[in-house]
């Protein structure tokens, strides 16, 4: 069994590391469940999307410009990074329309509201 204190001292931060990764994704993840229960509907016109060269388990991150139209609102222009699941990646062609739940509170926080998102 070691004793080096330095041993502890990686493991500790190791620990922390994992502790705040799982922590990390589970906030998403509820987040994004309470998008999708409360957001306000949106419907977003892609205007460009690229790909970033960044991938998050298997799913390539998406540089993208959308048109959003929202009931009681103007048209906006929304810049954001996606994780987008690699079988939808193709649908976000300039003019396609994707559904999204918009937070209330933070105009530029969104979910996106297809049946390929992860929900």
């Amino acid at each position: 069994m070691p004793s080096d204190p330095t041993t502890y001292l990686v493991a500790g931060l190791v620990l922390l590391v994992v502790l705040y990764l799982c922590f990390h994704e589970a906030r998403a993840q509820v987040m994004q469940k309470r998008l999708l229960e409360t957001g306000d509907l949106a419907r977003a016109t892609v205007v460009s999307a690229r790909q970033t060269g960044s991938w998050v388990a298997n799913n390539p991150v998406l540089a993208m410009t959308l048109r959003v139209s929202e009931d009681g609102h103007p048209d906006r222009e929304l810049q954001a990074e996606k994780v987008v699941p690699v079988m939808a990646s193709g649908l976000f062609m300039p003019g396609a329309v994707i559904r999204l739940r918009i937070d209330p509170t933070d105009p530029n926080n969104f979910v996106f509201d297809e049946p390929w998102a992860s929900k």
